[in-house]
């Protein structure tokens, strides 16, 4: 067995180091990585007689690797390589064999923070990013548009329906559809790689800082984790069932949700094995949203029924139907996805309706006033398209004096806009969407933008 010393000698990045015994265990465990790092192990402790407990001092944007080796000099093999960092301390547990071995624990750089990286910019789906591109705002590249006469570029491409571009390392990715998958210069718009794992990429592909990769989910029922510096295909795994609907994965530390046919699943984003599956009963119509206070995910199903599930097994926390209509071509979730609203333990969820009710008589929406809305819409529920639904239990909190808001005509009414989540720095939290905003309109003209007061006391009267 090689001594303090020896180790040294193989490894001079060694920032600490102890020996211990037990009847049937010698083990030497380091830390590899350079002193200014600041990783070091605090503790190294025998559980029981074949479990060896290490704990270092943790720190943010990393994430570790422990690797054992049975000899010094030796190769050493990967025991885990997905723990993410939980400051101020990280723990690690490993049932080990007789023989001696070598441990160590390596430090790796999370990719850097991105603006965003999904679907929604993050898990919750909130739509909002404190950003304010500085003054004067000046016209900077374009892509897939016009040529330098300002007509259609012959070798346009159209994009998927609910697409949106992401950023992720320096690169703007954005989903083509039949097309793959292209990345561009954040700085001036060049196409840096463009990739066709399989199938059609419909869905906004979500980048993951925890593995430095991208997640793209494909109409051919199969979800691909590529490289964001050059495209490559790094593993793929089978969703269950096609499906041609935008579906973009939800990304949280060490987790990866994604939604296809009648089933979610939670996935490992490093292995891309299956934690668990949940089996909705019924084609699940929209991406999958995160709640993180609740620890749940949420869905909306083709039957029209939401779904809160309990991110720790998969198990169904609960399932509701808020709206009145029965399922068909008119009424339906497709295309847009829940926001949740955590620090009022809400999911908001939009449904699409019938273009008829816009001549509904008389019109919820064509007297400006809250109470007339909600009076009306108590008396006709089947004019209700938006829902706030409590995280706790599926219950609705309040009703949402929101219209259609979509901008269709001759017999089609789209679902319009999903809301936008805002947290300000004191910690108020509001929904931004558009809105009905005069009465002189139906709702083809829904183009005000306004805020939705989420509890009783920010605007006392107007939840």
């Amino acid at each position: 067995m090689a001594n303090a010393t020896q180790t040294q000698r193989f490894n001079r990045a060694l920032t600490a180091a102890w020996r211990f015994r037990s009847a049937s265990l010698l083990a030497m465990v380091w830390a590899a990585a350079a002193p200014a790092a600041g990783l070091k192990i605090e503790s190294v402790a025998l559980t029981s007689s074949n479990t060896l407990l290490l704990a270092w001092a943790s720190t943010p944007d990393v994430v570790y690797a422990v690797e054992r080796s049975p000899v010094l000099p030796g190769a050493f093999v990967a025991v885990t390589s997905n723990l993410p960092a939980t400051p101020p301390r990280n723990t690690f547990t490993h049932v080990v064999s007789a023989e001696a071995g070598f441990y160590r624990v390596r430090a790796n750089a999370l990719g850097p923070p991105s603006p965003w990286p999904q679907h929604a910019r993050d898990p919750q789906r909130t739509g909002y990013a404190p950003a304010a591109p500085a003054h004067p705002w000046r016209w900077a590249w374009q892509w897939n548009g016009s040529d330098a006469q300002g007509r259609v570029a012959p070798d346009k491409i159209l994009l998927p329906r609910n697409v949106q571009p992401i950023l992720a390392e320096g690169r703007v990715i954005v989903a083509c559809g039949t097309n793959g998958v292209v990345a561009l210069s954040e700085t001036n718009g060049a196409v840096l790689w463009r990739t066709n794992p399989g199938g059609a990429i419909n869905s906004t592909v979500a980048y993951d800082r925890l593995t430095r990769a991208l997640f793209a989910v494909s109409s051919n029922g199969r979800l691909y984790k590529l490289d964001p510096a050059t495209g490559q295909t790094l593993g793929s795994c089978g969703l269950g069932a096609p499906s041609v609907l935008p579906l973009p994965p939800a990304v949280v530390a060490g987790r990866l949700f994604a939604s296809m046919g009648n089933h979610v699943l939670a996935l490992d984003p490093f292995s891309l094995t299956t934690n668990w599956i949940y089996n909705a009963g019924s084609a699940v119509h929209t991406p999958p949203a995160y709640a993180a206070g609740s620890n749940c995910v949420v869905v909306c199903t083709a039957d029209l029924f939401v779904h809160a599930i309990r991110n720790t097994d998969g198990s169904r926390l609960w399932r509701v139907k808020p709206s009145v209509h029965t399922p068909d071509q008119h009424h339906t979730y497709a295309n847009g996805w829940p926001v949740i609203a955590e620090r009022h333990g809400l999911v908001l969820v939009r449904q699409r309706i019938h273009w008829d009710y816009l001549w509904a008589n008389p019109n919820p929406f064509g007297v400006p006033d809250n109470a007339t809305m909600r009076s009306r819409l108590a008396a006709a529920p089947a004019q209700r398209c938006h829902f706030a639904l409590r995280l706790s239990d599926g219950g609705v909190a309040f009703d949402i004096n929101n219209g259609a808001g979509g901008f269709g005509d001759g017999g089609y009414l789209p679902l319009g806009s999903m809301p936008v989540v805002r947290t300000f720095p004191d910690g108020t939290e509001i929904a931004l969407n558009a809105i009905r905003g005069d009465h002189r309109w139906d709702a083809r003209w829904d183009s005000h933008f306004g805020e939705m007061v989420l509890d009783g006391t920010t605007v006392p009267g107007l939840q």
